[in-house]
């Protein structure tokens, strides 16, 4: 259900993947890298976040901004 958050785990960074799943999710998302997650602590907030109605990307995924960009413009 597309209301419902959701979290990807990955084990490699898939821009076109990522940018599929944000422009299709309707609610909060999250999109990580499996090696990332080892920090417990880190993974708790990011699912907390998630769990409250927010997007949470792989830091791989937003230095240039080229996902999240070409995925807000989809959504609008």
């Amino acid at each position: 259900h597309p209301a419902l958050p959701l979290l990807v785990l990955s084990q490699y960074v898939e821009e076109r993947y990522a940018s599929e799943l944000i422009a299709a999710q309707g609610g909060a998302l999250g999109y990580l890298l499996k090696d990332r997650v080892a920090d417990v602590a880190e993974f708790l907030n990011s699912v907390t976040r998630i769990a409250q109605g927010a997007t949470v990307l792989a830091a791989h995924l937003m230095p240039s901004g080229r996902v999240l960009r070409r995925c807000l413009c989809t959504r609008q």
